[in-house]
């Protein structure tokens, strides 16, 4: 037979014994308080999952930062030049009929002949040789922004060249790698738009 007796918030009940000879107790606890104390647990726990989901995360930079003016300075020499039909570019063409390498499309002016000496003090020299390019010979140069710069301007007394950043991913490899577009616009139904540009990879060591 079970037996039972009470103690304030629990309740013990005798139940027959193993056949090891333990006895088993069966322990209840008053489900009033029990209740209270798991809402109270569980309401915590819920206000402190939505505190912590809702701070914010700090992300830590990696590595340190680079001066990319900095990093400019120097001597780069074109390498490449590739001719790119935007138009072409936009209805997708395949790549044979929008992209032309014209490094060396004319034997006696090849693109390579081409320098550009960005100095220090933010002058800057230019080296044409024979190619055909319409660059202003010298000037000064600066970038349109310090930290995330996507142009590079090269003005001189009676114009500004501005070329466009693709990228800076191998600006602190050896040798240094970048590749800077001109783009060429045409007049249409008065307004100008753009039709080719130029991509010039240029590398220093």
């Amino acid at each position: 037979m079970i037996t039972a007796s009470t103690h304030k918030n629990y309740c013990f009940m005798d139940v027959p014994y193993l056949p090891d000879g333990r006895q088993v107790y069966l322990y209840k606890q008053n489900n009033r308080h029990m209740k209270r104390f798991l809402i109270h647990i569980s309401i915590a726990a819920l206000a402190f999952c939505l505190l912590y989901s809702c701070k914010p995360e700090e992300l830590k930079p990696v590595g340190d930062p680079f001066d990319k003016a900095e990093l400019m300075v120097g001597t780069w020499d074109v390498t490449k030049v590739t001719q790119v039909d935007v138009d072409a570019t936009l209805k997708g063409y395949p790549l044979y009929a929008r992209e032309l390498d014209i490094t060396n499309v004319f034997p006696n002016n090849s693109y390579t002949d081409v320098s550009i000496t960005l100095n220090s003090d933010q002058s800057f020299a230019l080296v044409k040789g024979n190619a055909f390019v319409n660059w202003p010979v010298s000037g000064t140069w600066e970038l349109n922004h310090p930290d995330h710069p996507s142009k590079l301007y090269l003005v001189s007394q009676f114009d500004t060249l501005s070329l466009n950043f693709s990228s800076f991913s191998d600006l602190m490899m050896s040798p240094a790698k970048l590749v800077v577009s001109e783009t060429k616009k045409q007049k249409v139904d008065e307004e100008y738009i753009e039709v080719i540009y130029y991509n010039y990879e240029i590398s220093k060591p």
